[in-house]
């Protein structure tokens, strides 16, 4: 959440003074990819699917690399962001899938893994198609749409922020009666 704070403000003031943001923006695309990996191999108990994010950590590191040396790293790499975008999308609904109707958990939204995880995805559904456009537009009328993309990440942090403050609630050991 350091991070991301530190890059989105560094984003702003690239913006404000008209300097060119890709650089930063494409580190941090590389470093929240790798993050997510290692935070749903931690919370998805499901062995294939940690091997799985295990092997896309290492394919989208290669594809990152590859991607750089393609065009220069002052051009934004949109195809790094779009392929991170459907991986957060897609490990999302399998986590919520898996919490759901595999392990049967109720109430979901009293644990903070929830919050993390609905933080990134509505953050990756709401700026899908926004940065699938971005790219194809010229540099100088995308300045006018950054303005959504960081309200998506004003979302994102609020959510985050739920997150952390949250105390989980010890659910498990509840005994829920009917009466």
């Amino acid at each position: 959440m350091i991070i991301n704070l530190i890059v989105d403000l560094y984003g702003i003031y690239l913006l404000w003074t008209h300097k060119p943001n890709s650089y930063s923006f494409n580190i941090y695309t590389l470093i929240e990819t790798v993050f997510l990996c290692v935070f749903y191999r931690k919370i998805i108990p499901n062995n294939i699917v940690k091997t799985l994010l295990l092997a896309f950590i290492a394919f989208f590191t290669v594809f990152w690399f590859i991607e750089i040396f393609i065009y220069t790293p002052k051009e934004f790499l949109w195809i790094c962001v779009t392929v991170e975008n459907i991986f957060i999308m897609a490990t999302a609904i399998y986590y919520y899938y898996e919490q759901i109707f595999v392990l049967n958990k109720a109430f979901i939204y009293r644990y903070t893994n929830f919050w993390i995880v609905a933080a990134f995805f509505v953050n990756a559904a709401g700026t899908f198609f926004l940065l699938l456009y971005l790219s194809s537009l010229p540099p100088d009328v995308r300045e006018n749409y950054y303005v959504i993309n960081y309200l998506f990440t004003i979302i994102r942090s609020i959510l985050l922020c739920i997150a952390f403050f949250r105390k989980n609630d010890n659910i498990e050991k509840q005994k829920f009666i009917l009466t």
